[in-house]
């Protein structure tokens, strides 16, 4: 079967396809830039430090020097042990074995 002959009977998938390349054949260069550009663009997370503010920060590294377990300050903070430990260490705080 060669192209001509495949594409002359198409499945409804190739179909809507074809019939979307014929579309944009005549939309003008323009739009088409225009229309590709995404609409949405994503924000990256902030970080747990961002979140907090220095104050914030201040106040966890002070929680953990009087006592207060990495695993209780995921908790009360909403986050993973790892980025508790990642920020601790950012700030040059030596963590409890």
């Amino acid at each position: 079967m060669d192209l001509k002959e495949a594409l002359s009977y198409p499945r409804p998938p190739v179909r809507r396809l074809l019939d979307m390349v014929k579309h944009w054949a005549k939309v003008p260069a323009a739009e088409r830039a225009a229309a590709s550009e995404p609409r949405f663009q994503p924000r990256r997370a902030l970080s747990l430090a961002e979140r907090l503010g220095e104050a914030g920060v201040q106040k966890l590294i002070t929680a953990y020097r009087n006592g207060t377990t990495g695993p209780e300050l995921a908790a009360e903070y909403g986050c993973s042990l790892k980025t508790i430990r990642r920020l601790l260490r950012k700030y040059g705080v030596r963590l409890a074995d």
